[in-house]
């Protein structure tokens, strides 16, 4: 735990060091170079050097042999190619260069997608470690590794390039098919919502919370895999993510006043937060009509990510200096206690983070 937290404060603090949007050729751009690739080379190597930590550890081992030796397994052709590509190459079955390897896109991918994205990189870069996306991609390894590429993806739905946007995510699903389900709900909520479709919504989240049944049916037609869940019994209601989704709402309402649905004002910054926001909407929704199916915080999640964008955006227009400064810390406080939380239970069954083992000093 205290490898997490040392690697935790020492790459916000080196995160503090940044600053969006700077000249080109500039000292700062300088420095954002120099703390962006410490955090990188931190980031990495502690998820790199792992062995035997996450709680799928074991599992990705046994899946990546059946696959090099033509089995039959239930992840995606391009994770499996991959692993193909690394044994053959090597020779022998060297799982410690694939986890490495994804560690190193998992890594890439979200901090390039965060720093492009973000208008406060620290404040995001913070939200994304206390939130836990980065100790819980060690555990579900091709989950995590693509889902920077939604943030990737988003960035294109934003803009309108479409072309861009599927084809990334159609890439991403030769690794883990979950991201497809974002080709129907980023385009939604960047639409504008009308009173019907609400109306529409809260009826589907409804209908799929009174028949569950036949709603895990149909899932299971397009992702079988998905009755390993199943077996597990792993419940999907989360009384903590509703709370979360409900409390990212009253905050930005709050603190935009409601201007981003009432103005008239349409710029691209204030669409994009539009976006934003209804996402965490849907996922409420998600959330409360998965209740009975299980693991639906893995679809829930491509929703509430953009959460470490939106808050930022929020509070850096909020006018007044001291109430921006609050708002601030009262983000940053509650990421902590996510944090905090989530540490405490890394042991458990489901996420296994701790302990902490490396192969530099540890043989098993």
């Amino acid at each position: 735990m205290v490898l997490y937290l040392l690697v935790t404060a020492l790459t916000i603090l080196l995160s503090t060091l940044t600053r969006v949007r700077v000249k080109a050729g500039s000292r700062q751009q300088a420095i954002n170079v120099c703390a962006l690739m410490a955090i990188f080379l931190v980031l990495f190597f502690v998820s790199a050097l792992r062995v035997r930590t996450g709680n799928d550890y074991w599992w990705y081992t046994n899946i990546m042999h059946e696959a090099s030796v033509g089995g039959h397994v239930p992840t995606e052709a391009g994770f499996n190619l991959i692993v193909r590509a690394v044994y053959t190459v090597f020779g022998y079955e060297n799982y410690l260069f694939v986890f490495a390897l994804m560690s190193f896109a998992t890594v890439t991918l979200f901090l390039f997608s965060i720093w492009r994205m973000t208008e406060d990189f620290a404040m995001s870069f913070a939200m994304f470690l206390l939130l836990g996306y980065y100790l819980q991609s060690f555990s579900t390894v091709r989950y995590y590794a693509v889902l920077p590429c939604a943030l990737l993806a988003l960035y294109y739905c934003d803009r309108g390039d479409w072309p861009r946007f599927v084809l990334i995510v159609l890439c991403a699903a030769l690794v883990h098919k979950s991201i497809l389900v974002i080709l129907v709900f980023y385009p939604l909520c960047r639409m504008r919502w009308r009173v019907w479709m609400a109306a529409l919504m809260g009826a589907v989240s409804a209908a799929v919370f009174l028949l569950p049944a036949q709603v895990m049916r149909l899932a299971l037609l397009v992702y079988p895999t998905y009755a390993n869940a199943t077996d597990r019994g792993d419940s999907g209601f989360s009384l903590f993510n509703v709370a979360r989704c409900v409390l990212v709402i009253g905050f930005v309402w709050w603190n935009t006043r409601g201007y981003l649905y009432l103005t008239e004002e349409d710029s691209v910054e204030l669409r994009r937060m539009r976006t934003w926001s209804k996402m965490t909407v849907m996922a409420l929704c998600v959330y409360i009509g998965g209740a009975r199916l299980p693991q639906i915080s893995r679809i829930a999640y491509y929703l509430t990510l953009p959460q470490i964008l939106l808050l930022p955006s929020v509070c850096m227009r909020i006018p007044e200096r001291e109430t921006r400064r609050l708002m601030r810390g009262i983000v940053l406080v509650a990421c902590v206690l996510v944090f905090m939380r989530y540490l405490l239970h890394a042991a458990d069954d489901g996420i296994r983070v701790l302990p902490y083992r490396t192969f530099l000093f540890y043989e098993g």
